[in-house]
């Protein structure tokens, strides 16, 4: 039972300081934008970690949340379920992408 707590704390720290890392992390995503400034549908939260996972974070697409649905170019906050008990916050900033 002791080493069940013990690896549940662990678990938490670990969540915690991943938290903090996000904190400082701003995720660029680029995306097509017509001339009105809309983007050809949203940034969905698969985007989200794969660029997570570039920056050497690995997180389950299904423990982010938007707080609004991205579908212009902008900044953005998505809220990561780390821990049951850590959640952390990270900044999103949706970019043009340049026609190739």
């Amino acid at each position: 039972l002791r080493q069940a707590s013990s690896r549940l704390q662990k678990e938490k720290e670990a969540a915690q300081q991943m938290a903090e890392r996000l904190k400082a992390l701003t995720i660029t995503i680029p995306a097509l934008v017509g001339k009105d400034g809309k983007m050809y549908g949203s940034v969905t939260p698969l985007q989200i970690a794969n660029s997570l996972k570039e920056q050497g974070i690995e997180l389950d697409r299904r423990k982010i949340t938007l707080k609004d649905e991205i579908t212009s170019v902008g900044s953005y906050a998505a809220l990561l379920n780390l821990h049951k008990e850590v959640k952390a916050e990270v900044k999103i900033e949706v970019v043009e992408k340049a026609a190739e």
